[in-house]
């Protein structure tokens, strides 16, 4: 990885603490850094690496050390994951993603209580997705760059 490329210091990063990995990882950049015996963040410019650059013996070793970061930061985020309900929602409603896009809610689709994502959204570009009635848009294994619902507006 070029230097140039490399974030200034811990301010930019929106870390997760992986205590079991001892390290801090940003879902977002796929940065991490070191943490310190006191928990804290080793976040100097020189410490902070893109986890694909680490280094591993086999392809195995780094596809299960990656596996590991990710489930844990998924268990993480889980918790952290606003709570909306969409079944308040009628057409028209304007929803906010975490990434602060404006949806459209356009309806439930069905009354099939079984469905994981019963809700329609519109996107602005006039694309459609679906959503759990949390507002997720995967209720397992989220990706950072997923619209997720975080408020419904008034």
């Amino acid at each position: 990885m070029n230097g140039d490329e490399r974030p200034d210091g811990c301010s930019m990063l929106n870390f997760i603490a992986v205590s079991e990995l001892g390290l801090f990882y940003d879902p977002a950049t796929n940065y991490y850094c070191p943490m310190n015996s006191d928990g804290t963040p080793d976040c100097y410019e020189d410490s902070i690496c893109d986890i694909e650059d680490n280094e591993y013996s086999n392809e195995e070793e780094k596809q299960e050390y990656l596996a590991k970061i990710q489930d844990a930061v998924m268990k993480l985020k889980a918790v952290m994951r606003p709570k909306v309900d969409l079944n308040k929602c009628k057409r028209g409603d304007k929803l906010r993603s975490k990434h602060g896009m404006i949806l459209t809610y356009l309806e439930r689709m069905g009354e099939d209580r079984s469905s994981q994502f019963p809700h329609l959204v519109e996107y602005p570009d006039g694309s459609h997705g679906t959503r759990t009635d949390e507002g997720w848009t995967y209720r397992h294994r989220p990706l950072p760059t997923d619209h997720d619902i975080v408020e419904i507006l008034p």
